[in-house]
């Protein structure tokens, strides 16, 4: 039985679901897979005691680490599959391309490039150049890249810098189904995920204002890991009888999908994307989403929500909502159609065909 390592050195915590699933993946292929995490993922609970051993390691010291390039080079993985990008990725792949050199050094791309850079990021736009010019440096001591949409694609073949001798693969976000069932609960127009420069909530707290002004009898929810400011605080409780803001340390999976569960639309509008978990996680639970009209989005929409031009037209948001709530038995259908194409792990054979078959 081949060997395959998932790696993520950075912890993010809404990835650890794609990383179990794909586990799932490689192993109903046959692959004996061993996941190597950053620490912080152990407080999300996902991993049994008994099973950390064989299973996973959480890199806690150096000691760890040392103990892991042993491992590396005793069983010869035939794939590491890196999932997200960290300074530690380069090391291992330098490692693996010296002592293994059968190995397939996989790097997933979550955001291949980000164009306007600048004008949506501001001065963190800095940050997410120096981060892509990082990404291009990992690729030259890469076998392969993943990019998880048709869109990623176009923007690593439109990019300068990246290793062309890679081979490349069009992947996707691949998550379980769920059982949906009939819900009189899904009540909300949510607002889910973190809270950035790109998708700042001041603008859902002007919408939940306006609603209310013109009478609407909507309810509004916040669901955010993200730390509130003081200002944003003080809004959100000014609107407390109209929005539900919840806003643990850490959101869990179990928390989105409980809140996902009772929406009936959630909106998405974070600029410069290109690819949405939120998105792939509204598809899978059968909700309507409201999206902004770049094609980080509408590659995959067709007709599960709808598409708006931004953030500040807030007549032009409500009636995103009305539209979405007026064709919702008319929309199932078609979330679990483009659910079942892109984001089901059935998927997975047809994405990753050439990796599993080398």
């Amino acid at each position: 039985m081949s060997n395959v390592w998932i790696l993520s050195f950075k912890y993010a915590p809404g990835l650890m679901k794609e990383i179990l699933c794909l586990e799932h993946c490689f192993k109903n292929e046959s692959f004996n897979v061993k996941l190597v995490l950053n620490p912080g993922y152990q407080v999300l609970g996902l991993s049994s005691p008994e099973l950390d051993a064989d299973r996973t390691t959480y890199l806690d010291s150096l000691d760890d680490g040392y103990g892991l390039v042993k491992k590396l080079i005793s069983t010869q993985p035939k794939i590491l599959f890196f999932y997200n990008s960290h300074p530690f990725n380069f090391l291992f792949m330098l490692l693996a391309l010296v002592f293994c050199r059968n190995s397939r050094r996989v790097l997933v791309l979550h955001e291949p490039n980000k164009k306007n850079v600048f004008k949506n990021f501001g001065f963190h736009g800095l940050v997410v150049s120096l981060i892509t010019l990082f990404n291009k440096l990992q690729s030259w001591v890469c076998s392969d890249l993943v990019v998880l949409s048709p869109y990623g694609a176009e923007l690593l073949q439109e990019s300068v810098g990246y290793n062309r001798f890679c081979r490349v693969h069009q992947g996707r976000i691949l998550l379980p189904p769920i059982v949906l069932e009939d819900n009189n609960e899904a009540a909300h127009v949510s607002f889910i995920g973190n809270i950035n420069s790109t998708k700042g909530v001041d603008w859902f707290l002007d919408l939940v204002e306006h609603a209310s002004s013109v009478g609407s009898e909507l309810k509004f929810a916040i669901v955010s890991g993200s730390k509130l400011s003081e200002r944003v605080a003080e809004r959100v409780r000014e609107q407390s009888g109209t929005l539900a803001l919840f806003n643990p340390n850490v959101l869990s999976d179990a928390d989105i999908s409980h809140w996902l569960l009772k929406s009936s639309a959630v909106f998405s509008l974070h600029k410069s994307v290109t690819q949405s978990g939120v998105f792939v996680e509204c598809v899978r639970h059968g909700v309507p989403a409201i999206v902004l009209n770049e094609v980080g989005f509408t590659q995959f929409i067709n007709n599960c929500g709808i598409s708006v031009s931004g953030s500040s037209d807030l007549q032009e948001l409500l009636s995103a909502i009305e539209f979405v709530m007026s064709k919702d038995s008319h929309l199932k259908e078609s979330i679990k159609d483009v659910y079942d194409k892109n984001f089901n792990p059935c998927n997975f054979k047809l994405f990753y065909s050439d990796l599993i078959a080398y």
